[in-house]
């Protein structure tokens, strides 16, 4: 823990050494909360926004349950075990984002987001049911191939359908809603696996990923929403 702390160090004399220069904006700056305010409107009548939103909550919410049972799965194989288990986590996520223009280029970000949903259900439910080492390492491959397209597919679709003057504010959004439902959805699994146990408790997390891509059927994303003061504003 400490050498991670002290590995922010490089990050934060680069963000000290950086000297970026202000772009120019029709904008006046106003008060924060009235900023927020206009924020909280923009939602109430983007569509758009909405979507990503629900698609964002939905997803989070069950998608905590093996993140936050995995130390439980891993026991058995100890620190090490769980070191790789992250580790195999984390290699999923960087052949997914080298595949990611692949998948861009020949299917939508809705349909994207659906299939990567799937193939998370379907290793949440693995994973409860088959919790051999080396089986959960392909099952933490797959979720990270599978989470880092849903989380830059999200990603892109909030700041693709916002207007430049309301980017951030819907970014905040939607990170608002990712880490509250990460965070929630890991107390009430860990709950949940305190009373049913952990292999139930993951095949509902799956049944849960599953019945929400259904439910997500009328909050569609798209991947480019056109602004017609978005350049004036940026």
């Amino acid at each position: 823990f400490l050498l991670n702390a002290l590995s922010f160090f490089g990050v934060i004399y680069f963000l000290y050494q950086w000297k970026r220069k202000p772009g120019r904006t029709s904008l006046r700056p106003g008060h924060m909360f009235n900023a927020m305010f206009e924020g909280f409107r923009y939602l109430h009548t983007s569509s758009p926004m909405k979507a990503v939103l629900v698609r964002s909550a939905v997803f989070s919410v069950s998608a905590s349950a093996l993140p936050a049972l995995l130390p439980l799965l891993a026991r058995p194989f100890g620190s090490q075990g769980f070191g790789l288990l992250l580790g195999f986590f984390g290699t999923g996520a960087l052949l997914g984002a080298m595949a990611m223009p692949f998948f861009r280029r020949n299917v939508s970000a809705d349909i994207l987001v659906s299939l990567a949903t799937a193939l998370f259900a379907f290793a949440t439910f693995a994973a409860g049911r088959w919790q051999n080492f080396a089986v959960l390492s392909a099952i933490m491959l797959m979720c990270g191939v599978a989470w880092i397209q849903i989380l830059a597919s999200l990603n892109v679709s909030a700041q693709t359908m916002s207007p430049g003057h309301m980017r951030a504010r819907a970014i905040s959004m939607y990170l608002l809603v990712l880490q509250g439902g990460l965070a929630g959805g890991a107390a009430l699994w860990g709950e949940i696996a305190e009373r049913v146990g952990i292999s139930r408790s993951l095949s509902w997390a799956a049944i849960g990923l599953g019945v929400g891509m259904l439910a997500t059927c009328w909050f569609r994303l798209r991947s480019v929403e056109v602004h017609p003061n978005a350049l004036a504003m940026d």
